[in-house]
């Protein structure tokens, strides 16, 4: 009788919760596939913060992706949309810009 992969049924659970709340398919600089929540959110600005923009967050899985850093360009995985999806996508390239959050297990980044 053969073992069971328990690393596999892990990873494949992991995968299927994300992808449950996850809205965007994304794809890192090494083509690696990235599931994401995608928010239109607004940051304050200024000194006294007074007034705000709106901004995209990214919310990662850091347990897949925890080498994600400042900087690293994000794009909407083009085998999951199809090329006119992803032209009447708002943006559908994401650069990582400020990390707002995280708590061990997810992060939260302001993208440009």
């Amino acid at each position: 009788m053969a073992l069971f992969n328990f690393a596999n049924i892990e990873k494949r659970i992991n995968t299927a919760v994300l992808g449950k709340f996850a809205n965007v398919s994304l794809l890192d600089a090494d083509d690696s596939p990235v599931l994401a929540i995608l928010d239109y959110s607004e940051t304050p600005l200024g000194e006294f913060e007074l007034s705000a923009e709106q901004r995209p967050q990214l919310t990662i899985d850091k347990t897949q992706y925890g080498s994600l850093a400042s900087g690293d360009v994000l794009t909407a995985n083009p085998l999951q949309y199809t090329p006119d999806e992803i032209a009447a996508m708002p943006q559908s390239t994401f650069t990582l810009d400020v990390l707002e959050k995280d708590d061990g297990l997810m992060q939260v980044w302001w993208v440009r």
